[in-house]
């Protein structure tokens, strides 16, 4: 969120890299959603600070306020794709979870057909590393 706050010619890369749904602090999502629906978003993608602080609540404020007041990176591509490495990691690492409790029902079940398929799409999930 601090690239986007701090290098607005990069929010429409973030936009299409980072989901909502990454993010594992609500303010932080909820910050993001703002962001991303339009709250004060310019035409030329750049964040209306004063706007979108004006938006939010509280603890939206803060997090903002904190963001702003940071030192800007050095190398923002640098941190884009360290963050989009870290969140694509989180996400092999769920799914991976998920495949192995689907797994262990299978095995549990007895479903051969079931535990086959299951296998090969954990095998190739954990390739893709």
């Amino acid at each position: 969120m601090k690239l986007i706050l701090q290098f607005p010619d990069m929010t429409g890369k973030i936009f299409d890299g980072v989901s909502i749904g990454d993010f594992d602090d609500p303010v932080a999502a909820a910050v993001y959603r703002r962001i991303k629906e339009g709250s004060g978003l310019r035409r030329n993608m750049q964040v209306d600070h004063s706007a979108l602080i004006s938006e939010c609540d509280e603890e939206e404020r803060g997090l903002v306020s904190e963001l702003l007041l940071e030192a800007e990176f050095d190398n923002p591509e640098k941190i884009y794709e360290d963050c989009l490495k870290r969140i694509n990691h989180k996400k092999r690492q769920l799914l991976l979870h998920e495949l192995q409790d689907k797994i262990k029902k299978a095995e549990f079940e007895k479903n051969s057909g079931l535990l086959k398929n299951l296998l090969h799409e954990r095998h190739n999930l954990l390739k893709i590393r």
